[in-house]
Parts: C-alpha cells; structure tokens; sequence
C-alpha cells in the first residue's frame, strides 16, 4: 500500500451521537451504501451514559475516501441547526465543519455573552428613566419630602 492509499483510508469523524441507538441507526445507514464505519466510546455509552457525555459522546467515523458520500447522506438526515442552543450543541457534537480546513474542533460564540447583552439593557433603561425621575428634597429629621 502506498502513502496516497494510506491517506485516503485515514479515519475523519463525520459527527457525533449522545444516544447509542442513534449512533447504531446511523452506522447501520451508511453501512447500507457501503461505507465504512468505525465508532468510537460505543461501549462505554452502552454502560454507562453519563461517562459517555463526559468524553463527548459516541463519535461516528468514515474513512476519508468516503468522507464526501458519507457527509451527504448525513445532510440529507439529520436537520441543520437553527436556533443559537442548537448551533452550539452542533459544534460541541463535532458536527460543524470549519469551511476554511475541514476541522471539527469548532465552537458557537454569538459575538456578545448573555450576560453583557442584558448589562447594557439594563443600563440603556436606566438612562431614559433617570430624566423622569422627579427631583425632591428629604428631610434627615422627620421624612418630610417636597419638590423644589
């Protein structure tokens, strides 16, 4: 076997499973067009799930020679992600593929945490109710309040 040949049999991941039935329906899929596949932490999923979660759940693999056969019969089945939940959940399954070279080491950042988006509402908020707000005295002593 030559090098070209041994590159063209290099196992890639084609995508990702948290359930061992789905990982099987899939692999039994592609095994009915003829596609080589390897699966990796099936057994450990078959025991025990929660572990199996931990190590990124049960990975699917094709030889790279079939990669593109392979990945269009998977766009074909499973539904693209939409919501940004999904989109991220896709990249931590290893189902999204960078368009530049190929890895499935991606992950989903929405450019803005949560957390700095509802900071500034808060904030922005304030701002427009601050000039509304009525000025008033108070009295330290006995709690009178008026307007000047």
């Amino acid at each position: 076997m030559d090098e070209n040949e041994h590159k063209e049999d290099k196992p890639v991941q084609l995508c990702s499973f948290y359930h061992l039935t789905q990982a099987d329906s899939f692999e039994a899929t592609l095994e009915s067009h003829e596609i080589r596949v390897f699966l990796m932490g099936d057994t450990i999923a078959g025991i025990d799930s929660f572990l199996s979660d931990i190590q990124g759940g049960i990975k699917l693999f094709v030889p790279l020679s079939q990669y593109e056969k392979a990945a269009a019969i998977r766009d074909r089945l499973i539904p693209k992600p939409k919501t940004p939940a999904q989109l991220r959940e896709a990249a931590r399954r290893g189902e999204v593929e960078c368009p530049e070279c190929g890895s499935n080491d991606v992950v989903y950042n929405r450019g803005i945490s949560k957390t700095i988006t509802v900071v500034l509402f808060i904030f922005l908020i304030g701002l427009l109710v601050l000039p509304f707000i009525p000025k008033r005295y108070a009295c330290q002593s006995c709690g009178k309040k008026w307007s000047p």
